[in-house]
C-alpha cells in the first residue's frame, strides 16, 4: 500500500478525493459536507495508512482540551458522521477499521497524491472552507430532482435536421405542457442556526422573520434563546431558576410567551411572556404545557386543568376573560396549540401513553374538534402551512426501531389526502415551525447508541467510570437482554437498514442476527430472554396496521422457530422463573390488565385488572410487582410501583413515580433482580437518563449512574446480570440544533 506521508495537496481512494488546501471531501467530483472533526480524523488516518492511529492520538490532536467523557461521546459521533459521508460501515469496513478500545485504521487503497490546484471562491459558487463550520452550515444546498448535466451533442447529420423541423410543430404543445415540471424542480438549501453543545429544541421564527427563538441546555437547566438569522451570537432570554420551554411569538416580533413546568407540589405550569430582547418576565395563566398567541395578537390559546378535567381555552392576551373552547379526556395528554394563519383553527397533537399519537383541529367558533392525523405512533410537534391548507408534523411514521425512533417531518392536507415524507437521514427532525414564506425550523438530532455493563456496588459516578463498552456501532442499539449465565447478549439493532434481533457472544464480542425482517412498514422492539435460554419474546408490528396493534412474537436465540405467541395488542413481556409462562399487558377498553399464557399455547389468564401494566414476579412466584398510571391530573402520567400475591390478591404501594421523572418516549418498566431484592428503572434527573434502583423492602430509591451534565438517553429496558452485581443499558448521547431548510414544501 502507497504511504501518503503528510496529508497535503489531493490524496485520492476509490471514488473520493481529499483535498486538503481547500479542505473538502469529494465523490466522484460532487463535494460532499463533512464537518471539521470527522475531516480532520480523515486527514490523521490517511497520513498513515495502514497503520492503527490511537484514540489517544486522536484526542490530543482533534480534542486537546476536552475531558475524557467529552472526548469518548465527540469521537463516535465524529467518526459516525465520517463513515456515514464515505458509506462505510463499522461491521463490514471499506475504508476505516476499528480496532476495540485502541483506535481506527485506514484500510483503503490510496491511489495517488497529487498537488491541489487552487480553487478561486470568486469563480467557484460551491467553495466552502471546510475550516469554518458555521459558515459551511448556511452554504450547503441540497438538490431535489436536479436534471443531468447535458452532454455535448455531435454535429447532427442535414436529414436529422430536417426530421427536427417536421416534428417542431407536434413537439411543441408537449414542451410546453412540460414548463410548469421543470418550473416545479427546486433546490432545498439547508442551513444549521446553532452549534451548542447539546439540544436546542423547540424553535420559533418570529413574525418579521428576523429572528428564531428556541431552548437550549447549555447550563444544564433549559432556557429561551434568539439568534438573528443575519448572523451573531445567540441572546440568552430567561436566566431565572427552573425550566422554560415552547417559546412562541407576538404578532410584533416584539414579545415571547413560554411554558415553565409546575415546582414541587404544583400542580400545573406557568405561562409567561418576556421581552425578546430580555428582562423579567410576567405571568400570564396556569397551564399544563406551552402556548400560542393568534396572529391578530388579541388571544392566547393553551390547555389548562379544571376539575380533574383537560380543557382547551382561550384567554385575552394578559390571561383573562377565559373561555372554554373544549373539554378533553384525562386519558390523553396535549400539546403544540397552534393557531391557523386565519386563527379560525386551534391544531394540537393529542398524547396517548402508548405512543398513538395523533393531531386534531379545534375550531375557535364552537370547539367543534376533528381529527386530522391517523399516525397512531409518536409524534413531536407541529406547525401551519402558510396558506392553512395543511399541517407539518414530525412522526416517528416508517422508523422501524420503537426506542428511541427516527423522527422525519411530514406534511399532510386538510383534503384528506395522503401524508407526503419532507425529510429523511437517520437524523430526526422535530419540533417544526414555519414563516409567511414557507420556510421550515426544526431540531434536528443526531444520536448514536451502544450497550454498556455497569457494576452496581458504588455511587453513580464511579460506576459509569467502571461502566466497560459491549459494542461498537454507529446507529440504534436498544433494549439488551442478558442469556442465563452471561455468556450472550441479545439486542434490537437496526444495522442492515431495519430493526432487529441481534446476538453478541460476551466473551470475543462475535455477533450473529437471528431476525431478518425487511419490510419498512414493521416495527420491532424490547427483546427478553427466557431465564431458561430457550425463547426469546419481542413486539413487532408484523401483521399490524401501527403502534396501536402490538402483538409478541418468539424466536429460538439460533433465529429457528419464529412465531407470534400473543395476537392481541399486548406488551411489557416478561417471563416465569422456569419460562414455561409469558406474563404480558393488554388493554381492555381503557383499562390495563396483565395476563399470562403458557408458551405451548392454551388460553390465557388474567392476573391483574387494576388498570396494571409492566409487571415482574419473584423467583418463587409469591410476589408480583407492576406499575399502576394514574389520572393525567398534572398534565404528565404519574405512576405507582406496587407489590400483590398473584393472582388477585389485594396489593400494597411501594413507591410513587412522578410523571416529570418519565421520558415523553419510554413509560416505567422495572426489571428485577434475581435475588428479589431490587427493581430497576429508568428516570429522567438533571439534564438526562439515569439508572435507578428501588428497594422491593421499603421502596427507597437509589441512583445507579451518574452522567453529570451530558444529555443522555437510555431506551426502555435494563438487564441483570445473573449475579445482580451488574446492569447492562442502551446508552446514547445525543446534540439537536436548530436548522432552516428552503424550499422544502412542495
Amino acid at each position: 500500500m502507497e504511504r501518503a506521508g503528510p496529508a497535503s495537496g489531493v490524496i485520492s481512494f476509490e471514488e473520493f478525493e481529499v483535498d486538503f488546501r481547500s479542505g473538502e471531501l469529494r465523490r466522484h467530483g460532487e463535494r460532499i459536507k463533512l464537518q471539521e472533526q470527522p475531516f480532520q480524523i480523515l486527514q490523521i488516518l490517511l497520513e498513515r495508512p495502514g497503520e492503527l492511529v490511537t484514540r489517544e492520538e486522536l484526542r490530543k490532536r482533534v480534542w486537546p482540551a476536552d475531558t475524557f467523557v467529552d472526548f469518548d461521546h465527540g469521537l463516535y459521533s465524529a467518526m459516525a458522521r465520517l463513515r456515514e459521508a464515505l458509506s462505510d460501515s463499522a461491521e463490514e469496513p471499506r475504508f476505516i477499521e476499528t480496532r476495540a478500545r485502541r483506535g481506527y485504521r485506514f484500510i483503503g487503497s490510496v491511489n495517488k497524491t497529487v498537488v491541489a490546484k487552487p480553487r478561486n471562491p470568486a469563480s467557484d459558487p460551491e467553495f466552502v472552507s471546510a475550516i469554518d463550520e458555521r459558515e459551511a452550515a448556511t452554504r450547503v444546498t441540497q438538490v431535489v430532482q436536479q436534471p443531468p448535466a447535458p452532454r455535448k451533442a455531435r454535429q447532427p447529420l442535414p436529414w436529422i435536421i430536417l426530421a427536427l423541423v417536421i416534428l417542431a410543430g407536434s413537439a411543441a404543445w408537449k414542451f410546453l405542457g412540460r414548463v410548469g415540471e421543470s418550473a416545479a424542480r427546486k433546490t432545498v438549501t439547508f442551513r444549521r442556526l446553532t452549534d451548542f453543545v447539546g439540544l436546542e429544541e423547540f424553535p420559533a421564527i418570529s413574525p418579521d422573520g428576523k429572528s428564531v427563538a428556541f431552548t437550549a441546555d447549555v447550563s444544564g437547566t433549559r432556557h429561551i434563546w434568539v439568534r438573528l438569522l443575519a448572523g451573531g451570537e445567540p441572546l440568552q432570554i430567561t436566566r431565572d431558576i427552573g425550566e422554560h420551554l415552547y417559546p412562541r411569538w407576538s404578532p410584533d416580533s416584539a414579545f415571547l410567551i413560554f411554558y415553565s413546568p409546575p415546582q414541587t407540589g404544583e400542580t400545573q405550569g406557568t405561562i409567561s411572556e418576556v421581552s425578546a430582547l430580555g428582562g423579567t418576565p410576567h405571568r400570564l395563566a396556569s397551564s399544563i404545557g406551552g402556548g400560542d398567541v393568534s396572529h391578530d395578537g388579541k388571544k392566547l390559546a393553551f390547555f389548562r386543568l379544571n376539575d380533574n378535567r383537560m380543557e382547551l381555552v382561550v384567554a385575552d392576551r394578559d390571561g383573562s376573560n377565559l373561555r372554554v373552547l373544549s373539554r378533553l379526556t384525562s386519558n390523553f395528554r396535549y400539546l403544540y396549540p397552534r393557531w391557523s394563519p386565519d386563527d379560525r383553527w386551534i391544531a394540537y397533537q393529542q398524547v396517548s401513553l402508548l405512543w398513538m399519537d395523533d393531531i386534531f383541529l379545534a375550531s375557535t367558533n364552537n370547539g367543534e374538534n376533528r381529527q386530522v392525523t391517523r399516525e397512531g405512533v409518536l409524534m413531536s410537534g407541529l406547525a401551519w402551512a402558510p396558506d392553512a391548507s395543511g399541517i407539518v408534523y414530525s412522526s416517528a411514521r416508517g422508523s422501524t426501531i420503537l426506542y428511541l425512533p427516527t423522527m422525519h417531518l411530514w406534511l399532510t392536507r386538510l383534503d384528506g389526502s395522503e401524508p407526503r415524507q419532507l425529510t429523511y437521514g437517520e437524523d430526526s427532525d422535530a419540533n417544526p415551525d414555519l414563516d409567511s414564506l414557507g420556510r421550515v425550523f426544526a431540531s434536528r438530532m443526531h444520536r448514536q447508541f451502544d450497550i454498556w455493563k455497569y457494576p452496581v456496588d458504588s455511587d453513580g459516578a464511579s460506576n459509569v467510570n467502571r461502566g466497560v463498552r459491549i459494542t461498537q456501532q454507529t446507529g440504534q442499539v436498544q433494549t439488551p437482554t442478558v442469556s442465563p449465565k452471561d455468556r450472550e447478549l441479545a439486542y434490537l439493532s437496526d444495522s442492515g437498514g431495519h430493526g432487529n434481533l441481534w446476538i453478541t457472544r460476551l466473551h470475543d464480542g462475535e455477533r450473529r442476527q437471528i431476525t431478518y425482517e425487511q419490510n419498512p412498514t414493521v416495527t420491532m422492539g424490547v427483546p427478553v430472554w427466557s431465564p431458561d435460554g430457550r425463547n426469546i419474546v419481542f413486539v413487532s408490528t408484523r401483521n399490524t396496521s401501527n403502534w396501536a396493534a402490538l402483538s409478541l412474537w418468539l424466536v429460538n436465540p439460533d433465529g429457528s422457530n419464529l412465531r407470534n405467541i400473543v395476537k392481541e395488542v399486548a406488551g411489557w413481556a416478561n417471563w416465569s422463573v422456569d419460562g414455561h409462562w409469558l406474563y404480558y399487558t393488554a388493554r381492555e377498553g381503557d383499562v390495563f390488565q396483565i395476563l399470562k399464557v403458557a408458551i405451548d399455547g392454551g388460553t390465557p389468564t388474567t392476573v391483574r385488572n387494576d388498570n396494571a401494566w409492566s409487571s415482574a414476579i419473584t423467583a418463587d412466584g409469591s410476589t408480583l410487582y407492576y406499575v399502576v398510571p394514574l389520572q393525567n391530573v398534572t398534565g404528565v402520567f404519574d405512576y405507582e410501583i406496587r407489590a400483590a400475591r398473584p393472582e388477585g390478591g389485594r396489593s400494597r404501594l411501594l413507591a410513587r413515580i412522578p410523571g416529570g421523572l418519565v421520558p415523553d418516549w419510554q413509560v416505567v418498566q422495572p426489571v428485577l433482580s434475581h435475588d428479589g431484592k431490587w427493581l430497576a428503572l429508568l428516570l429522567n434527573d438533571g439534564p438526562g437518563t439515569n439508572v435507578w434502583v428501588l428497594s422491593t423492602s421499603d421502596g427507597k430509591q437509589r441512583r445507579m449512574t451518574d452522567f453529570g451534565t451530558h444529555r443522555v438517553f437510555i431506551a426502555r429496558r435494563l438487564s441483570w446480570s445473573s449475579d445482580d452485581r451488574f446492569l447492562f443499558a442502551a446508552v446514547g448521547t445525543g446534540d439537536a440544533d436548530v436548522v432552516q431548510l428552503d424550499a422544502l414544501l412542495p
